[in-house]
């Protein structure tokens, strides 16, 4: 929801498709079938999937990684686990400043392209998704930024769920959303990213289930929380920081896919015929109450 749906909804906003709220109305039962979909696949195809497309936990087909090699050793989880109101500060502080970094981004592509949008959401994830990989970012800055994360996550994700519930939820919206048709079409988006995953996985030297379920389920459910259930419905739970890239990374490029589709389909919409969009986005919104 936090970095998925509701910068989503804004990037539907600022396409003037319709306005944050409705979108958010919309996107949020998905959100919610699409982790259960995940969920029960992930614990339906550990059983039907054997033989040379099941690497029983083991990732490369090669064998040359070992997932338990990729653990956090007990020397890094005893320095996260050294709490410290210095590395309290740290982590916001630097937390903040790639959410700075993010929007100031997106202010300057804004004015070298104008014509299409990327959130900032976008910029920020990508950006540390870069100095993770470059090794940019020193490790005790990492352990702060890690305690600050859990600090968050553990005392304000239910209160940011109630934010999103009183100021942005529709419940006619979401309740009218419920219907054979949605829920197909949930299913078959997470029948189609384990697929994906699974025939990209395997041309790449991955066991398919393993990259089914790390690039592909975990990808489609519900985030951190997710992850966690759709690793453990299918018994892969030695495969979670390959399905944390898979959340965090995934949920950038899904919103960089959809800040240009928007765009470029917006800009193309409305040189060619702007009475026909404006007649579309009025019945769109006559159809959403």
């Amino acid at each position: 929801m936090g970095a998925g749906a509701t910068p989503l909804s804004k990037i539907f906003e600022s396409s003037g498709s319709m306005t944050a709220a409705e979108a958010l109305s919309v996107m949020t039962p998905a959100v919610a079938i699409g982790n259960a979909v995940s969920i029960v696949l992930a614990g339906v195809l550990v059983k039907v999937i054997s033989g040379k497309l099941n690497g029983n936990g083991q990732l490369m087909q090669a064998g040359s990684i070992d997932p338990k090699e990729l653990e956090i050793s007990p020397e890094m989880q005893k320095k996260r686990e050294s709490l410290s109101l210095t590395n309290m500060g740290i982590g916001l502080l630097v937390s903040g400043g790639f959410f700075a970094w993010g929007f100031i981004c997106a202010g300057v592509w804004k004015a070298l392209v104008p014509g299409i949008t990327i959130h900032a959401y976008v910029w920020m994830i990508i950006t540390v998704a870069i100095c993770k990989i470059a090794d940019i970012i020193p490790e005790n800055i990492e352990i702060a930024c890690f305690q600050w994360f859990q600090f968050i996550m553990k005392n304000l994700t239910n209160m940011l769920l109630v934010g999103i519930g009183i100021c942005y939820l529709d419940i006619n919206t979401v309740i009218s959303s419920f219907s054979i048709t949605y829920l197909l079409l949930c299913a078959a988006t997470c029948i189609g990213a384990f697929a994906g995953a699974a025939i990209v996985g395997k041309l790449v030297g991955f066991y398919p289930f393993e990259a089914g379920v790390t690039a592909g389920l975990c990808m489609s459910n519900m985030g951190g929380t997710g992850d966690v259930a759709v690793l453990s419905a299918a018994d892969r739970m030695e495969l979670m920081p390959f399905a944390q890239i898979s959340s965090r990374l995934g949920g950038a490029i899904i919103l960089l896919i959809a800040s240009l589709m928007l765009s470029m389909l917006a800009r193309f919409l409305v040189t060619s015929n702007p009475e026909a969009v404006q007649t579309a986005l009025n019945l769109a919104r006559a159809a959403m109450g």
